[in-house]
């Protein structure tokens, strides 16, 4: 129980619709702005309570910030309102640790919290911009240093101390962008597998066109827009007449060359809004929304005279192709399943009539 409400409230922000690492990034600030909070208004009170008003009123001030940036991510859906609350996140620790810096913190050891901003800044505000942050900063940091004159740096360091923070600071920035850019390659790497094998999962590898699959996936938020408005949509079903011929005679290279070339072919002629999938075997189905099926009975007899019309080349052989269509519609009495079904029989009849026929249904 506990558990569960603390994943919600980490993940508080998060959306499906959003990349993965937008969601990662979203939890991260959540962790980061709840214990960032949490720390800085620990270390406020402590001091307030040593008298120390200054560095007091400093860490309340950012544990406020903190808090903003975790509360936007709860409250905002938009993923440019969180790519500032982290942005911000980032430069209010900045602003903080300067502060340390110039202040001495207590007993003189606030630059060591600076070893903890490389991480954080190349994770929240991505690689390139962060290492120009980090570079900003170290500049800062250089000249509060080791510029001789200066007056604003209240506590006393020692050379070697300064020398070491920014020694180990600039190594722990290499070593956090070394780390960030290779986080980055793996994940471009393994987004880009998973849209290859999503892609593989919902499309046909001959034609390239969606499988059955991929056409259902694609379509059911169609279905549903329709049902709402109260639109028709028309389910065009075709096969390629006599393809076993086709493959018996000229061999099964041409039949894949014949399917590739009625693809194009399909996919030349549809709308934008349409969908062409390969059914399976020599089947094709069309899905043609805002459409009635008398309207799509004249877009399939334009495809049949086309497909008619264009003889498929293989090597040196000329294929004469002819095709068969079945046409139905999905409408709020007759649903997808039942109007796939009355495709499917309208083309068998268009078999039945001789081929290179098309047929509607009842």
């Amino acid at each position: 129980m506990i558990s569960d409400k603390l994943r919600q409230f980490i993940k508080a922000g998060s959306n499906p619709s959003f990349s993965e690492e937008d969601n990662r990034r979203i939890v991260v600030v959540n962790l980061f702005g709840f214990t960032g909070c949490l720390i800085t208004v620990f270390l406020s009170l402590r001091a307030l309570l040593a008298n120390e008003v200054m560095l007091g009123a400093a860490l309340m001030i950012a544990s406020v910030v903190f808090l903003f940036s975790m509360l936007t991510m709860h409250i905002s859906e938009n993923v440019k309102s969180h790519v500032f609350a982290a942005n911000l996140l980032v430069v209010t620790l900045m602003t903080l640790l300067l502060y340390l810096i110039i202040m001495g913190g207590k007993a003189n050891t606030g630059p060591i919290w600076i070893l903890i901003l490389p991480p954080v800044t190349l994770f929240m505000s991505g690689l390139k911009r962060g290492l120009w942050m980090l570079l900003l900063f170290l500049l800062v940091i250089c000249t509060l240093f080791f510029v001789p004159g200066l007056s604003i740096v209240e506590a006393d360091y020692a050379m070697d101390f300064k020398t070491r923070v920014t020694y180990v600071f600039m190594t722990v920035t290499f070593l956090s962008s070394v780390y960030e850019y290779s986080r980055q390659q793996t994940y471009a790497e393994i987004h880009a597998l998973r849209q290859q094998f999503e892609h593989q999962a919902t499309h046909d590898p001959l034609t390239h066109l969606f499988n059955r699959r991929g056409l259902i996936k694609q379509i059911e938020p169609e279905l549903a827009r329709a049902k709402r408005q109260q639109s028709s949509t028309a389910l065009v079903l075709l096969d390629i007449d006599r393809f076993k011929r086709i493959n018996d005679e000229y061999g099964h290279d041409a039949g894949d060359k014949v399917l590739q070339g009625i693809a194009v072919l399909l996919n030349n002629a549809m709308r934008q809004q349409d969908y062409v999938s390969r059914w399976g075997g020599e089947e094709f189905l069309l899905v043609l929304p805002d459409t009635s099926k008398e309207n799509a009975y004249h877009v399939a007899d334009k495809l049949r005279f086309e497909i008619a019309q264009t003889p498929q080349q293989f090597e040196s052989f000329t294929i004469d192709i002819t095709a068969s269509f079945g046409v139905s519609e999905v409408n709020s009495l007759v649903d997808y399943d039942k109007a796939l079904t009355q495709a499917d029989k309208a083309m068998y009849k268009a078999k039945q009539a001789g081929r290179n026929t098309v047929m509607m249904s009842n």
